[in-house]
């Protein structure tokens, strides 16, 4: 007789360092998902006039957060940064809609920023390939509508 709890025995154990990238992927995903983002000092004063603008514009119009198709194209920027594919991410940059780019420039640096914090906090622990991981983690979770950008 089936239980439905056959299936734990198939699971795999996961490692220390694999519950780790898992967990920051979810807290990726949970502050992502509370928008606005949690912007609180900014390396350039243009940058700042910038991007509170068009976080300003978003609030007066109701919108709820960035667009799936930024999201997924910070994702892609941010994984590049850190992939140090540097050519292929001044392309994506530059083909990157209009309409959509400074809210896609906005969620790339932050996600960029976020993975160089974690870095530092875990004392270069963790590598380029990880925080890539993590970012993989929290674009499925928020693409999977488990956490919606409220």
């Amino acid at each position: 007789m089936t239980s439905r709890w056959d299936f734990v025995h198939e699971l795999k154990p996961l490692g220390m360092r694999e519950h780790a990238l898992e967990r920051f992927g979810d807290a990726l995903a949970e502050e992502l998902a509370r928008w606005p983002l949690p912007l609180d000092a900014w390396s350039d004063p243009r940058d700042e006039t910038r991007y509170r603008a068009l976080l300003e514009r978003h609030a007066q119009s109701g919108a709820r957060g960035p667009s799936p198709e930024s999201c997924r194209e910070a994702f892609k920027l941010a994984n590049l940064e850190l992939g140090r594919e540097f050519e292929a991410h001044e392309a994506a940059v530059r083909a990157l809609p209009t309409a959509r780019r400074d809210e896609s420039l906005l969620l790339f640096r932050y996600l960029v920023e976020w993975s160089e914090q974690l870095m530092e906090a875990t004392e270069g622990r963790l590598r380029r390939a990880d925080l890539m991981r993590v970012l993989e983690r929290a674009c499925a979770k928020l693409e999977e509508g488990r956490l919606v950008i409220a």
